[in-house]
């Protein structure tokens, strides 16, 4: 037969790469069509957090919805189809990347013009 030799392994001591990896792993094993994550990639290594966005981009591919909350903008740049943004629980953007990066250009140059 086969044996497994079974250690037991707490949460607590996994890397934080791994503790995130079982959280989605977990929020994934009824395969829901909707997620929400908050920060998914805190806290990770380089090499963690490139493997993270690839699940994360598989998941999309695969039809997924998902909801990320994050500050590191570039790092959502690469992954998402469109963003928003909140303020004070307001959504004050909305849209494509390029779209958001063009009208915060526009609001850029509008104050520029008045600061003259």
């Amino acid at each position: 037969g086969v044996q497994t030799c079974a250690l037991p392994i707490y949460v607590d001591e996994l890397s934080r790469g791994m503790k995130q990896r079982l959280c989605l792993a977990r929020a994934l094993i009824h395969d829901p069509q909707f997620l929400i994550l908050d920060e998914p990639a805190s806290g990770l290594d380089p090499r963690s957090r490139f493997e993270f966005k690839e699940i994360l981009k598989e998941l999309r591919d695969n039809g997924k919805t998902i909801i990320i909350s994050s500050h590191i903008l570039m790092e959502l740049a690469e992954m998402c189809t469109s963003i928003g943004i909140i303020e004070r629980g307001k959504m004050i953007l909305q849209g494509s990347i390029e779209d958001i990066l063009e009208t915060v250009r526009s609001e850029e140059r509008r104050v520029g013009k008045e600061c003259r």
